[in-house]
C-alpha cells in the first residue's frame, strides 16, 4: 500500500504532465494563437514538466531508500531555479516588458550554467581519481565541493527569486500606469484584473521557496500540493487572459517612448495645438467619448495628433490620466441624463454612457460625485416619480 508521500508524488507528478501536454497542445476556443503567447504557454510548461522531474527525483529516492537530502541539497535548488526562470519569463512577457525579459535573460541563466558546469567538472574530477569506488555519485555528494556547491544554490536561489520579486514589482507598476493611460472605462478594469496572474505568482513562488527550506516532511507534503493548486490556477488565468492581454500589447505596442520624449520637449508649442484638437472632438454631436472600448491611440487618431502628444497633455496640463480623463466625461454625461429624465434606469445610463458593466460605472461615479448613481438620481425628483 502507498503511503502519502509516494501518493502525493505520484498525483502531483501525473498532474504536472498533464498539464504541460495540455498547455502544448490546446490552442484558444477562438482565432490563432500569437507567437509570444505561444511562448508564455511554452514556458508554463516547461515548469510543469520540472516537477514531473522533481517528483520522479523523490520517488526514486524513496524507492531506494537514499534519503530527502541527496536531491535537496543540490537538485531541487537547481530545479527550482529553473522554475523560477520560466515562471518570471512568462510573467515578464504577458506584461509586455520585453526589455526587462532580455535583461532576466543574462542574468538568470549564466549563474545556473556556470554552476551546473562546476558541478559536472567536480563529478568528472572525482571518477577520474576514484574510478574504481563503488556508487561514485553518493560518495561525490559527500565532498566538501559538492557542499560548497550546494551552499552556492541555495544562496543563487535566494538571490533569483529577490531579483524576480522586484523585476515584477516594477514592471507590473508600469504596467498598471499604461493601462489608465491607453484604455478606459471597462477594459482599464478587466486589465487591471490581470494582477491576479501576479498574484498567483507570487505565492506560487513563497511557497515554492517554503517548500525548498522546510525540513518537516508533513509541511513539504502541504506545499507541494498547495503548488499544484496554484499552477492549475495559473494555467487558467493565461488561457482566460490570452485575448485581453494580447490585444493591450498590440494597442500600446504603437506608442513610442522617443516619441513621448519629443512631446514633452515640444510641450509648450504643441499645447494650443491639442487643446484646439481635443476641444474638436469634445463637441461632435456624436460625443465620441461614449463609445466602449476607447483607447488612447483611437482618441488620438480621431482628434488628429499623436499618442504621445495626448498623453502628455493629459498628464501635464489637465493632471489626470486617459481612463479618468473618460470617465470623468462619461460621468457628467451621465449626470445631465438623469437630470434630465429620473425616471431612466441605472442600467440604461450605464450603458448610454459607454459601460457595458454597471458595477464598473456605479463605481467610478461615486468615486466621482462621493455618493452612488442611485441616490443621485433621487435628488434630482422626488421619491414618488422613482420606479
Amino acid at each position: 500500500m502507498l503511503d502519502v508521500h509516494t501518493a502525493t508524488y505520484l498525483i502531483n507528478g501525473g498532474t504536472s504532465l498533464t498539464l504541460g501536454v495540455l498547455l502544448l497542445t490546446l490552442k484558444p476556443f477562438q482565432g490563432t494563437e500569437s507567437k509570444l503567447y505561444r511562448t508564455i504557454k511554452q514556458y508554463l510548461a516547461y515548469t510543469a514538466f520540472i516537477d514531473v522531474l522533481i517528483d520522479a527525483v523523490m520517488l526514486y529516492v524513496i524507492f531506494r531508500g537514499i534519503g530527502n537530502g541527496l536531491p535537496n541539497s543540490f537538485a531541487l535548488p537547481a530545479a527550482y531555479w529553473c522554475q523560477v526562470f520560466f515562471l518570471t519569463s512568462a510573467t515578464l512577457m504577458l506584461l509586455h516588458e520585453h526589455t526587462a525579459y532580455r535583461r532576466f535573460l543574462r542574468w538568470g541563466t549564466y549563474p545556473l550554467g556556470v554552476l551546473m558546469l562546476l558541478f559536472l567538472g567536480g563529478f568528472a574530477a572525482f571518477l577520474a581519481g576514484h574510478g574504481g569506488t563503488p556508487d561514485p555519485f553518493t560518495h561525490y555528494c559527500r565532498t566538501g565541493w559538492y557542499a560548497a556547491l550546494t551552499i552556492a544554490a541555495h544562496i543563487l536561489l535566494l538571490l533569483a527569486i529577490l531579483g524576480s520579486f522586484v523585476l515584477i514589482a516594477m514592471a507590473a507598476r508600469r504596467f498598471s500606469l499604461n493601462v489608465v493611460n491607453f484604455f478606459s472605462g471597462d477594459d482599464a478594469i478587466k486589465i487591471g484584473r490581470a494582477r491576479q496572474f501576479f498574484t498567483i505568482y507570487g505565492a506560487y513562488i513563497i511557497v515554492t521557496t517554503l517548500n525548498m527550506f522546510l525540513f518537516c516532511e508533513t509541511l513539504s507534503i502541504v506545499c507541494i500540493n498547495l503548488r499544484a493548486v496554484l499552477k492549475l490556477l495559473n494555467v487558467i488565468m493565461v488561457f482566460n487572459m490570452e485575448p485581453l492581454l494580447m490585444s493591450t500589447g498590440q494597442k500600446m505596442a504603437g506608442f513610442d517612448v522617443a516619441e513621448e520624449a519629443e512631446a514633452e520637449k515640444e510641450a509648450p508649442l504643441r499645447a494650443e495645438m491639442v487643446e484646439s484638437a481635443m476641444k474638436r472632438w469634445l463637441s461632435s454631436k456624436d460625443k465620441p467619448y461614449l463609445k466602449e472600448g476607447l483607447a488612447l491611440s483611437d482618441v488620438a487618431d480621431q482628434m488628429g495628433i499623436s499618442g504621445p502628444q495626448l498623453s502628455y497633455y493629459l498628464n501635464h496640463y489637465l493632471g489626470v490620466n486617459f481612463n479618468s480623463w473618460i470617465n470623468r466625461l462619461r460621468i457628467g454625461e451621465a449626470k445631465r441624463l438623469m437630470e434630465a429624465n429620473p425616471q431612466m434606469q441605472i442600467s440604461d445610463v450605464a450603458s448610454a454612457v459607454g459601460y457595458s458593466e454597471i458595477a464598473v460605472f456605479s463605481r467610478n461615479f461615486k468615486k466621482a460625485e462621493g455618493i452612488t448613481a442611485t441616490e443621485y438620481r433621487k435628488r434630482c425628483a422626488p421619491e414618488a416619480e422613482i420606479q
